[in-house]
């Protein structure tokens, strides 16, 4: 059975002395067949100063079913990694989705939540080779003389008849299964639907504290800087907001695009590290972020008009 490792990596830096963590999500390869096993990995670092809310493990990962899942904890240097692998598989078509997930942690008696995005994987039909499928080979039995022999006979006859029925059974649920999803299409998502969909996902969730909002602001520059990196094809995630700043200035974007980028990170930064935050101004920056991803999307795709009147000077 094919594999497809999925990580999601918690990585953990030192901010003011407090401990942090970042986000980064890893698909290789982000496309799988019905039925495939995809291993999902959770990592999560804390120290001795944060208590971890453990995640709950269900049977269901969003459209996956969890067929298995393993934990493991280790501590060293004084810091606690925390590892938790769901073996998923799922047997839906098209673009689905890893559900976004909340980790919360508690510092200092304060708690405070991580939001990592969802993330994407493309589920196309079942194969249509059945060289995937290995049927081990019985051993004749041994030479044995006497009513020995009856016995023997009478047990390789039982499991010759169930690798049959088993053969059969297999046989009748790959045909109905492509009978099913024959006239079904795969698709991908672009990074332009993919941001939207993660900023429409962030407007439905709660913000009732503090706590909330932070992490929604969190996802929301998370998200920005992976569209960013994605569209523009330079690296985003890994640069401050000065930083992304100076780069912004050397790619050929308007300037009114330019200075929306950086006024929804700066707010972002404000909110997670200086704890400035106007509860009115998250339905906003949330808006914002929807502008700026259509305006970045349609500065990098001509217009029609454009295109007629390059085709004509051609």
């Amino acid at each position: 059975m094919k594999r497809v490792l999925l990580s999601v990596l918690c990585c953990g830096t030192l901010y003011g002395g407090a401990f942090a963590f970042q986000a980064q999500h890893v698909a290789t390869p982000n496309a799988a067949h019905i039925g495939d096993e995809i291993s999902y990995t959770l990592h999560i670092y804390t120290n001795s100063d944060e208590t971890l809310k453990r995640p709950v493990i269900n049977t269901q990962l969003g459209a996956f079913s969890v067929l298995q899942h393993e934990v493991t904890e280790d501590e060293d240097n004084g810091i606690t990694h925390y590892q938790l692998i769901r073996h998923i598989a799922t047997y839906q078509m098209g673009a689905l989705m890893v559900p976004t997930q909340t980790i919360p942690i508690t510092h200092k008696g304060k708690t405070i939540s991580k939001i990592l995005a969802a993330i994407p994987i493309t589920i196309t039909s079942i194969r249509s080779s059945t060289a995937d499928i290995q049927v081990a080979s019985v051993k004749p039995p041994l030479p044995l003389a006497g009513r020995w022999f009856f016995w023997v006979l009478i047990a390789t006859i039982g499991v010759c008849g169930a690798l049959i029925i088993a053969a059969i059974m297999l046989y009748k649920n790959r045909h109905a299964l492509m009978s099913r999803f024959k006239n079904q299409t795969s698709s991908t998502v672009s990074p332009k639907e993919f941001a939207l969909h993660q900023i429409a996902t962030l407007r439905g969730q709660k913000a009732d504290n503090e706590t909330d909002q932070i992490a929604i602001y969190d996802a929301i520059s998370d998200c920005l800087r992976t569209y960013l990196s994605a569209t523009l094809e330079k690296g985003f995630m890994e640069r401050t907001t000065a930083e992304c700043h100076a780069l912004l200035r050397k790619i050929e974007l308007d300037q009114g695009a330019i200075a929306q980028i950086i006024s929804v990170l700066t707010r972002c930064d404000e909110a997670k590290f200086a704890n400035t935050i106007a509860p009115a101004a998250l339905s906003d920056t949330l808006s914002k972020s929807e502008a700026i991803i259509n305006a970045v999307h349609n500065s990098l795709i001509p217009s029609e008009e454009d295109a007629a009147q390059d085709g004509g000077k051609s």
